[in-house]
């Protein structure tokens, strides 16, 4: 069994994507997986404005 501690971290677990609208860093709110590209898509949210927005 892997120990977390040992496994790589991805550079892309570590990015916020601010606001188109006001700036403000998402949330990130689910994380769903697309069965038909293997990949895994999420949904961010603005705290301040209520923007959605889908990670490509």
């Amino acid at each position: 069994m892997t120990d977390i501690m040992d496994m790589p971290e991805r550079k892309t677990d570590n990015i916020r994507p601010s606001c188109p609208n006001c700036a403000t860093p998402l949330r990130l709110r689910q994380t769903m997986l697309d069965p038909r590209r293997g990949r895994t898509v999420r949904l961010f949210e603005c705290g301040s404005c209520g923007e959605r927005l889908w990670d490509d």
